[in-house]
């Protein structure tokens, strides 16, 4: 979390706070691109959303614990502990974790292999915008690294 980012991250709670739930939703906006916006689909889209989004209280109160949580988290000292094999992804027209967070978070990760998608759709929301490039490149991922098989005696019967 940069001085950007917290900016970016303040400005997106503050509607929360407020119970202004239209200017939050707008304001959420700024995680999708340019492409997606201005996509005369995209007013449905957003109708279709809208019952997923926060309304009650205690929802409410739980969005804006999850954005303070957000602006104090900084653990980028930390990641050099990670020892599993690690896909960092991200887009290029992402202001939430902007590409330069993206390559932080993999240079701190021995090994840790990074995907910026460029072009239209590479938002805050690549996988709603691009979704089977970004299932693809999970999943080959996913094939190149499976988990270990679990002892059967560890299991919990």
């Amino acid at each position: 979390m940069d001085g950007f980012q917290r900016a970016l991250v303040t400005a997106l709670r503050d509607p929360w706070d407020t119970r202004d739930i239209p200017v939050a939703l707008a304001a959420l906006e700024l995680a999708l691109s340019p492409q997606l916006l201005n996509s005369p689909e995209f007013p449905a889209m957003v109708e279709q959303m809208l019952p997923l989004f926060p309304q009650r209280e205690g929802n409410l109160r739980t969005t804006c614990g999850q954005w303070d949580a957000d602006i104090d988290h900084d653990k980028l000292d930390r990641l050099g502990s990670i020892s599993a094999p690690t896909l960092v992804v991200g887009g290029e027209q992402d202001l939430l974790t902007p590409p330069w967070h993206c390559q932080a978070v993999a240079n701190a990760i021995a090994g840790a292999q990074i995907q910026i998608f460029t072009g239209p759709g590479s938002s805050h929301a690549l996988s709603l915008e691009r979704p089977e490039e970004f299932i693809q490149l999970v999943a080959d991922f996913l094939v190149r690294h499976p988990l270990p098989a679990m002892a059967t005696d560890a299991m919990p019967s």
